[in-house]
């Protein structure tokens, strides 16, 4: 018959084990989280940053009368600073699940040619590390969002979400791009020669069409 304190022992390494099992889980529970919310953020950014670069804009106007729009660098850095992030995060839970084997798909192993075939061109060519860097980047950021999802594994409810979000924002560009068309407010582009163009050819249309129906009826 064991005694209390071999009893007790014997229970250290199951609790020991349960505590490192509980840390597991919350650390895997806020990776997924910050994940999530990081790939919220991401879609919002990529949806307002044309408007918020032409909002915070610098404009000078030369002799000639042509505007200059200078537009600020921030909203793309923390474009880059959020996938950057989404590398990061997607790795750590990818490592926390120890699903590495999950990514070893044919569509997986083609980006990874096609990185290297990008690699190879610059360097036998004039690029430099650095230009082939941030082509790479440019190039295979879509590919950041592919595998962030991937990593996430999301349910439905958490699509969802990410949807109403994404959604509301959409439903505020429409609302905001159609208040700039018909009211020509200081919201949004200031440039308005795409929109002269675009109302030019509408009125120039609708006017051949009354003129060919005036010509069909009279003939």
């Amino acid at each position: 018959m064991p005694t209390p304190l071999a009893r007790h022992r014997s229970a250290e390494p199951d609790s020991t084990g349960d505590r490192r099992s509980a840390m597991f889980d919350l650390v895997r529970r806020y990776v997924t989280i910050a994940l999530l919310v990081l790939l919220a953020a991401l879609l919002v950014e990529v949806l307002f940053e044309s408007w918020v670069q032409e909002l915070f804009a610098s404009k000078t106007t030369n002799p000639d009368g042509t505007v200059v729009t200078a537009l600020p660098d921030w909203p793309k850095q923390l474009k880059n600073g959020l996938l950057i992030a989404l590398v990061l995060l997607s790795a750590a839970k990818i490592t926390i699940e120890r699903r590495w084997r999950e990514f070893w798909t044919r569509a997986d192993i083609a980006l990874v040619v096609l990185a290297v075939v990008m690699i190879l061109a610059g360097a036998f060519g004039t690029s430099g590390p650095k230009l082939i860097a941030e082509a790479i980047f440019v190039y295979l950021r879509g590919a950041i969002v592919f595998y962030a999802v991937r990593a996430l594994h999301p349910t439905w409810a958490q699509i969802k979400r990410v949807l109403w979000i994404v959604g509301a924002v959409i439903g505020l560009n429409v609302g905001i791009a159609v208040i700039q068309m018909f009211t020509r407010t200081a919201i949004g582009p200031a440039d308005h020669t795409w929109a002269d163009l675009a109302r030019s050819t509408r009125t120039t249309s609708a006017t051949s069409s009354v003129w060919s129906s005036s010509a069909c009826s009279r003939g």
